[in-house]
């Protein structure tokens, strides 16, 4: 285990992953265990790995703050896959397990990024405007206003667009957007 923990410190998800693959397929495996090997999937890019190891860990979970856990690591994987409409109804499970705090908000801004997917960009500019004003969290707050930015410029909404901007420059003017790919 500390093999595969030590490879994701470093960043090398890939090894992590065939760290933890026979140790998360384990009858006994923890469901932590198996948690660390989808986010390994997922940050290695292999999203309908993913996406394996957490439909069989799912009917697993039943303590709200976990099981919502894993329905945001299921809307992410889903995401890379680009199906939009089962990453918003993953995204919606986790709201419901967690109406509040920090998962409610990484939750809210799966829910918004799955609407761009389904290119909802007027749905889902609002609903990144509504992170950005409803929470207080210095990472998903200004990636949320930059992301409402776009979206409303693929809804061809320069005015909202800039005004989602200008929110972002003011309250967080150190915030380096992405380079796109």
């Amino acid at each position: 285990g500390w093999l595969a923990l030590s490879a994701m410190a470093a960043g090398d998800n890939a090894r992590a992953v065939e760290y933890l693959k026979p140790l998360a397929e384990a009858p006994d495996a923890s469901d932590d265990m198996r948690v660390s090997l989808a986010r390994a999937q997922l940050g290695s890019g292999d999203h309908a790995g993913a996406r394996g190891t957490l439909a069989k860990l799912l009917p697993r979970l039943h303590e709200p703050k976990a099981k919502a856990g894993a329905h945001l690591l299921m809307a992410e994987a889903l995401l890379g896959l680009e199906l939009g409409e089962e990453a918003k109804a993953q995204a919606e499970e986790a709201l419901k397990l967690q109406p509040e705090g920090r998962i409610n908000a990484e939750a809210r801004l799966a829910n918004a990024r799955a609407l761009l997917v389904q290119e909802r960009f007027d749905d889902a500019a609002r609903a990144f405007m509504a992170v950005a004003l409803l929470y207080d969290e210095k990472d998903l707050c200004p990636q949320a206003l930059f992301l409402a930015e776009e979206a409303y410029l693929r809804a061809q909404n320069t005015v909202d667009a800039e005004r989602a901007r200008a929110e972002r420059m003011r309250r967080y003017p150190d915030y380096k957007p992405p380079v796109s790919s």
